[in-house]
């Protein structure tokens, strides 16, 4: 046997026992969501960097958090067919502009970013008659599911679309949750897919399990031809679950004149 031959089978012996490793590591694989549970602080802390640090009073944030915008002026746009918009920052006037038709009824805002709330207000003459609020949304404190249609008809092909958010404890998204929902569903119904809208997801639509994208994503239904009750429960760590109850009915026939 020659030296080339040798060397053959060596690299055979190599690439077989690796073959093997990775077939075993895919199969001991699991997803490990690395974005929870952080803690920052907006600047430069002295000592940071070592392990005894205290960031007890540090922010706690799910990845990905807004310390990109934060201080940050932003470009707020306000469409009204009111004579007028006036624009609050955390109950402050920031300013009023026309949104006329000349104006196209556009009113555009540079907003220094804060927590809080954003108002517009819609001005008529000098009075306020319309208004529109935006809050900076808490930590992510639960789920909230929310079908299209509560009753929905049993005849195999039916569809209820249920809308999935990730809420703070005061009921508002969370428009930074990427949290993974768990999904089970009891009753005449079949869960015929999920997603999220994002475009770079590459989660099946499949499942029972769905990562949630700015805080949202949908889950289709799908009736059987039994009536009864049809209940999906959501779950992800850290957060309450939620449980919707969509009812399949009967479908309606028609007499039959003799």
């Amino acid at each position: 046997m020659n030296l080339r031959v040798i060397i053959g089978l060596v690299l055979t012996c190599v690439l077989s026992v690796a073959a093997s490793s990775t077939h075993a590591a895919e199969a001991n694989r699991q997803r490990l969501l690395m974005d929870m549970g952080w803690k920052f602080n907006l600047g430069d802390v002295e000592g940071a960097e070592k392990p005894a640090i205290n960031d007890t009073a540090w922010r706690d944030v799910d990845l990905p958090h807004d310390y990109g915008i934060e201080g940050k002026e932003l470009t707020v746009e306000v469409y009204s067919c009111c004579d007028k918009v006036r624009l609050y920052l955390n109950d402050k006037l920031l300013e009023e502009k026309p949104t006329t038709q000349n104006e196209q009824c556009t009113a555009s805002f540079t907003v220094p970013f804060a927590p809080g709330t954003l108002k517009a207000a819609g001005v008529q003459g000098d009075k306020e008659v319309e208004e529109y609020i935006i809050r900076t949304a808490g930590d992510a404190a639960k789920i909230r599911l929310t079908p299209d249609r509560a009753n929905i008809q049993a005849d195999s092909q039916d569809l209820s679309y249920v809308t999935v958010e990730v809420l703070d404890k005061d009921d508002r998204v969370q428009p930074n949750a990427n949290n993974i929902v768990k999904f089970s569903i009891s009753g005449p119904g079949t869960i015929a897919g999920m997603d999220n809208g994002d475009m770079r997801d590459e989660e099946p639509y499949k499942g029972d399990q769905h990562k949630v994208f700015h805080g949202r994503a949908i889950v289709v239904i799908r009736v059987s031809n039994k009536p009864g009750d049809i209940k999906l429960t959501a779950s992800a760590e850290g957060l309450a679950p939620a449980i919707v109850t969509i009812q399949a009915r009967p479908v309606a026939t028609n007499a039959v004149l003799p």
